[in-house]
């Protein structure tokens, strides 16, 4: 684990909840995290974090937006959903800690 500040931690656990901001506010999910990325390049922590939140969501919104218009994408549009509730989650208590992680089935866009 590498030694990072409890600001750090708490950035990097608002890069993650800002996934929830966006049924609140459109885009908050892609736009917060993309923020944080160029607000504190020099924080590794946080910048990875903001990427690896970043990448989610995107890919997120790209396997739901596949999902929804596909018959058989129906089926799995539940437990997409439920990967969006509790990923973000997961990954904020991870930050939060100190630690790293990466999503299931996110594509690697930004690091």
């Amino acid at each position: 684990m590498e030694n990072v500040t409890s600001e750090q931690r708490n950035i990097a656990v608002v890069a993650h909840l800002a996934t929830f901001a966006h049924a609140i506010v459109p885009f908050s999910g892609l736009v917060v995290p993309l923020f944080l990325m160029f607000a504190r390049p020099n924080e590794e922590f946080t910048k990875r974090h903001a990427a690896e939140s970043l990448n989610f969501n995107l890919s997120f919104l790209l396997w739901v937006s596949l999902a929804a218009v596909s018959i058989l994408g129906w089926i799995f549009l539940p437990a997409l959903l439920l990967i969006g509730l509790i990923c973000p989650v997961v990954a904020a208590i991870q930050a939060s800690r100190g630690s790293g992680y990466q999503y299931p089935l996110t594509l690697r866009l930004f690091s």
